[in-house]
């Protein structure tokens, strides 16, 4: 999957657009940035957003977090919680 957040372009906008390949997102970013932006992507505007499309695997994280960082779940099930000042206690 590819991903690119239309605020990674520049807009203050929150569309983010997933596709397949770097076409599908280009194909659906185009009516976007017309209707939205008033902007026609032609030529130098589409290389410049295919540079800022990238792999949605990327944005997840790949590290467990460090010990006493807040997990919903156990904070859902009266486990751990943050205190004010950030550190894990029993619930």
């Amino acid at each position: 999957m590819k991903i690119l957040h239309c605020r990674d372009a520049g807009f203050d906008c929150d569309a983010v657009v997933e596709g397949t390949t770097v076409e599908d997102v280009l194909e659906q970013v185009r009516p976007h940035a017309k209707e939205v932006h008033d902007l026609v992507v032609d030529e130098p505007v589409e290389q410049q957003l295919r540079e800022l499309v990238r792999d949605a695997s990327s944005e997840l994280p790949t590290a467990k977090p460090a010990p006493g960082f807040w997990q919903p779940e156990a904070a859902a099930g009266g486990g751990l919680q943050l205190s004010k000042r950030g550190e894990a206690q029993r619930g």
